[in-house]
This record gives C-alpha cells, sequence and structure tokens, in this order.
C-alpha cells in the first residue's frame, strides 16, 4: 500500500500526551495534594495553560523523567 500525495496526516507533527492532575493521581496512585505538592515545589516539570495559567498539564517526557529522578535513585538522570 503506497502513501496517497494528498494525504496531510503523515506530515503532521504527533500529539505529545499532556496528564492533567487528576489523571497522575490514578497513574501515580497518589492523591491530588501530592501532585499539586510537586508542581508547588518545582519537583514536576509541568505547563500552565488557559485564563490565568491555572490549568496545569503534564508532557509524558517531563513524568517519565520525574519517575526517574525520584524512584531509581538517580537525581540526575534525563533519559530512561
Amino acid at each position: 500500500m503506497t502513501a496517497n500525495k494528498n494525504d496531510v496526516t503523515d506530515n503532521r507533527p504527533s500529539q505529545p500526551v499532556l496528564y492533567t492532575p487528576a489523571e497522575l493521581t490514578k497513574i501515580l496512585k497518589v492523591s491530588l495534594r501530592t501532585v499539586r505538592s510537586w508542581v508547588r515545589n518545582g519537583d514536576l516539570p509541568h505547563l500552565r495553560l488557559g485564563s490565568g495559567e491555572r490549568l496545569i498539564r503534564v508532557r509524558h517526557e517531563d513524568l517519565e523523567k520525574f519517575l526517574n529522578r525520584h524512584y531509581s535513585g538517580n537525581e540526575n538522570a534525563d533519559n530512561l
């Protein structure tokens, strides 16, 4: 099967995976208070979106780095 020249989906960048704090509580099995604490303390890299930048989102890559740093015993790890 060959790609159609008019098919623009092949040229679009893939969308980054973003997690809400509520999704992180389920993934990591921690409380919302814990996630907010990590965000507030700067431990968990995040994006602030929306009006007043109240919406918090965490990129999948940043979550992986956070977990690697805090749970592998390697504080300087950047890659899995």
